[in-house]
């Protein structure tokens, strides 16, 4: 006598073959592609990274002095502080410009008298110079070649690099910056070496 199960494949749908035929997995149900299996999820366009949630970049380097020139002019200059390097992503917003000063005014990265990295740029009276750099937003996942589908457009760009200029002028005394999407050459002494990435 033929199986049952086999005769009753014939009968079936292509795809309810297929499906009975699947292994079932621990939970009970049969595994392959569900009707979820490959979407993208909601508001990620193709190539857009999923760590989007990272929001604004800035790339801070203690520094014994740093110094901006545009064109072999000196646009910006700064003794002991922060050098930070800024970036901006598609989606960012005047709450990610303000988390960002604070962030670059309040992180510790400064000695203390025991020599702990416990004071921030607020409590030393550090200088800071500020420069936009949009290629640390670049997604280097894949290939030999940056994408730059994560950053955000240079009008919106320039309007959060300028708010956070803004932003920290009025809260801090010794701000400098280089020139918005000028060709820029900047040298520092960087203290330590003392670099880190932060979000906001």
């Amino acid at each position: 006598m033929e199986d049952q199960t086999r005769v009753g494949e014939h009968n079936r749908h292509p795809a309810q073959a297929r499906h009975a035929l699947r292994p079932r997995r621990h939970d009970g149900r049969r595994g392959g592609a569900g009707p979820h299996r490959g979407r993208r999820k909601p508001g990620i366009s193709v190539g857009e990274r999923a760590d989007r949630a990272d929001g604004m970049i800035a790339l801070i380097q203690r520094v014994l002095e740093a110094r901006v020139t545009v064109a072999g002019q000196t646009v910006g200059e700064i003794g002991p502080g922060l050098l930070a390097l800024l970036a901006v992503e598609k989606g960012d917003a005047p709450a990610n410009a303000a988390r960002m000063v604070e962030r670059l005014l309040g992180y510790r990265v400064f000695s203390d008298a025991e020599g702990r990295m416990n004071l921030s740029l607020a409590d030393t009276a550090g200088e800071l110079l500020l420069v936009s750099q949009f290629t640390l937003a670049a997604d280097t996942a894949k290939g030999m070649r940056p994408s730059f589908t994560p950053a955000a457009t240079p009008e919106d760009a320039e309007r959060l690099f300028n708010e956070v200029v803004a932003l920290a002028k009025r809260r801090h005394p010794k701000v400098a910056t280089g020139v918005f999407g000028a060709e820029m050459s900047v040298s520092l002494i960087n203290h330590g070496p003392v670099t880190f990435r932060l979000t906001a």
